[in-house]
């Protein structure tokens, strides 16, 4: 299953796992809308990963998304 890390800029995914068991990790991704069924986009790549879900657009490390595994939606 690929990373939300390794999705190129204008692709779309599906969340379907947070790969961490830190609660503080796991509550800060819940707070910025990223859980388990979000779809969103990949906007920018540099320096930070910038995601769209419906009107939201966020910031995230690239370390954090590489803890997230997607579904790769064409």
């Amino acid at each position: 299953m690929p990373k939300l890390s390794d999705l190129p800029a204008g692709r779309k995914g599906k969340i379907v796992e947070l790969a961490t068991q830190d609660r503080r990790i796991l509550c800060k991704l819940a707070n910025l809308g990223i859980i388990h069924g979000t779809l969103l986009r990949v906007v920018s790549r540099r320096p930070l990963l910038i995601l769209q879900f419906g009107y939201t657009r966020v910031a995230i490390d690239p370390v954090l998304a590489a803890q997230i595994q997607v579904e790769i939606i064409d």
